[in-house]
């Protein structure tokens, strides 16, 4: 029971110490005083998970107390300075960009060897055919040939 009790303050504590935060900003702003404000951002702006229902709040004493705009940025799991968000979207967007390309590139080295490996393989029937032509036994005991053949047939005759 008493280790129940312990537990409910201490999440009461933390409830209202995180409360305070926004009040604490709030104040600041009325009071024009940047540093407290700076203090109650830094505080805001290290919650995990991000508060998502008082992101105004939040935004507000970052403006007050940095000058800049920030925003949630869905790509770094965080509030940023409106830059770092850009810049986080950009590079995401460069990765993917360059991912694509790979793709693309390997793509490309596959379908090559695809072709290359189609004209071997004709050139190669070509060459057991003309054997055949010539000599059937040879052809037939030839260990490429007999391979050849036994994919795609005997030449007619």
């Amino acid at each position: 029971m008493r280790f129940d009790i312990a537990i409910l303050a201490g999440l009461l504590m933390c409830t209202s110490a995180a409360a305070d935060v926004y009040e604490d900003c709030a104040k600041a702003i009325r009071d024009d005083d940047k540093s407290a404000a700076k203090w109650a951002g830094r505080s805001m702006i290290n919650e995990d998970p991000v508060p998502y229902l008082r992101l105004s709040e939040i935004k507000e004493c970052l403006i007050f107390s940095t000058g800049t705009e920030h925003v949630y940025s869905p790509t770094l799991g965080k509030i940023v300075p409106i830059g770092e968000d850009v810049e986080a979207k950009k590079k995401a967007e460069q990765e993917k960009r360059d991912e694509q390309n790979w793709q693309a590139a390997l793509k490309e080295v596959q379908s090559i060897r695809n072709d290359r490996e189609a004209k071997v393989r004709r050139r190669l029937r070509q060459a057991c055919d003309e054997i055949y032509i010539q000599n059937p036994n040879e052809a037939i005991t030839n260990n490429l040939c007999f391979s050849v053949f036994l994919e795609t047939g005997l030449p007619a005759e």
